[in-house]
């Protein structure tokens, strides 16, 4: 899937550790394709696995050597990526990357913060990235600017005063084509933080409301690019606690099934799958959920619903900075979001104590909750592939079709090899199975041993349901089963 669209995040976190699950929530319910994150104040001591995002590759990072400052970028995992270049330039840090798009054209993307104890004078960093838009990589590329860097620019970005910095910074744009997208206040009265691109856009940068208590407010643009994305997925979710098990069991217990079985295996197999899913239709109240890579797992809609009212009471603060009704009502729903965010998370915390402490966890289940919960069991993207023609593949689908297709052509037969007769193997009995039956008790019996929490198969019926209508479904399996017998 591709979209019109490369959607950009820039936010100065003021601490980044204190307000990850909000960072989290944040690019779950706007969907960004880069974020990138200033005065991230992270430590050496911060590891990559507790900012690994779901969806995303491993950030890029500039720390400081002393706690404050830093940069760090995410990228979605559906761009192919690569580093160019991490620098500091006198305590002001810089994250260079490259991200190639579904239709080929290289971005090279420049990630910057510029501290406000800088001097207004002090121009070194920019003289930095002027250097870095003429070098190799940037030469023949789109690029993105973007970042918190506390200059002051009268005409340019209506600040009050103009400064050597905010100068400076006006040129390289003019010098080097890119155009500056945020034309509202991110910090008080003033605009610090920047995106400058030579990509055109559907519209300016929008402002929206900040990290917890951080004085930077965060800012979304939406480049007219076209970005790979990965689809939301799809999935039933069976509402059991309200099934109709007896009605259900009735409407197995009088299919024919000797109907629905015929001699071929496939349409077998076919047919009795669907009466069942019929079935399930009928007596499962059931839903259908919208999930992406991006959702935290103690997601929950109330959650939902506080981000809504933060982002109406920031619009309407916005409006009028000075109107104390609105500053309060702004502060009373960042507040509420925040309390409902850690509920949220506290319950999922909750429940997942209570699992492991169950006495009837399996020790491999444990096991990989208890990696999943420190953050060391989650399963890392499939970088970009590309095949022996140089194509490149980003989306997930596009992905596994290109591996299925190398695994299938090492498992191939080269056509010369197609007439040589196969090697003699030596039979070790001349005894054959003439008839082979499964007996519907001995099917019945083993649909009850079933674990109804294991996850369900390609047919999409749950063990749960073939556990509760064991009797009722033992006769076509056992039919279906001596099918596929006779078949091999």
């Amino acid at each position: 899937m591709t979209n019109k669209t490369l959607k950009l995040f820039v936010t100065n976190a003021f601490g980044l550790m204190s307000k990850l699950d909000e960072f989290r929530h944040v690019l779950h319910a706007e969907s960004p394709d880069v974020a990138i994150v200033t005065e991230s104040k992270l430590s050496e001591a911060v590891t990559q696995a507790e900012l690994t995002l779901s969806g995303f590759y491993q950030p890029l990072r500039r720390d400081r050597n002393r706690h404050g400052g830093g940069v760090e970028v995410w990228v979605k995992a559906t761009l192919a990526m690569n580093e160019l270049n991490t620098i500091d330039v006198f305590g002001q840090e810089l994250v260079w990357l490259n991200v190639k798009l579904s239709t080929g054209r290289p971005v090279a993307i420049c990630a910057a913060y510029r501290p406000g104890t800088c001097s207004d004078t002090d121009t070194s960093i920019f003289d930095v990235i002027c250097r870095g838009l003429t070098s190799t990589a940037c030469r023949n590329s789109a690029v993105i600017v973007a970042g918190d860097f506390n200059v002051h620019n009268q005409e340019w970005l209506h600040s009050s005063r103009t400064t050597r910095a905010g100068e400076h910074a006006e040129d390289m744009c003019y010098m080097h084509g890119l155009e500056q997208l945020v034309d509202q206040p991110t910090c008080g009265r003033n605009t610090l933080d920047l995106i400058m691109s030579d990509l055109p856009v559907e519209s300016l940068a929008t402002v929206l409301p900040p990290l917890g208590k951080s004085d930077h407010a965060c800012i979304l643009a939406d480049f007219q690019i076209r970005a790979s994305r990965e689809p939301p997925i799809s999935r039933t979710v069976w509402r059991y606690q309200h099934a109709d098990w007896a009605r259900l069991r009735h409407f197995f217990r009088t299919t024919n099934w000797a109907a629905i079985a015929r001699t071929d295996p496939d349409l077998s197999c076919t047919g009795i799958s669907e009466r069942i899913l019929e079935g399930m239709k009928r007596f499962i109240p059931s839903k259908i959920l919208k999930t992406r890579a991006s959702d935290p797992p103690w997601w929950t809609p109330e959650c939902t619903a506080a981000t809504v009212r933060k982002r109406r009471a920031w619009r309407c603060l916005r409006d009028d900075q000075s109107d104390h009704d609105r500053q309060s009502a702004y502060q009373d729903a960042r507040l509420s979001t925040i309390a409902c965010l850690k509920t949220a998370k506290s319950a999922f915390m909750a429940k997942l104590r209570q699992k492991m402490t169950s006495k009837q966890l399996p020790p491999s289940d444990w096991w990989r909750t208890v990696k999943r919960a420190s953050g060391n069991g989650r399963s890392q993207s499939v970088p970009t592939l590309r095949d022996p023609n140089g194509r490149e593949y980003t989306a997930s689908a596009d992905k596994a079709e290109c591996m299925a297709r190398y695994f299938a052509s090492k498992c191939s037969l080269a056509q010369d090899d197609l007439s040589a007769p196969f090697p003699y193997v030596r039979p070790r009995t001349d005894q054959a199975l003439s008839d082979v039956r499964f007996r519907v008790a001995a099917v019945e019996r083993t649909l009850r041993q079933l674990n109804p929490s294991k996850a369900t198969g390609p047919d999409r019926i749950p063990a749960r349901v073939l556990k509760a209508c064991s009797a009722e479904l033992a006769q076509p399996l056992s039919i279906l089963f001596t099918q596929f017998i006779f078949m091999l």
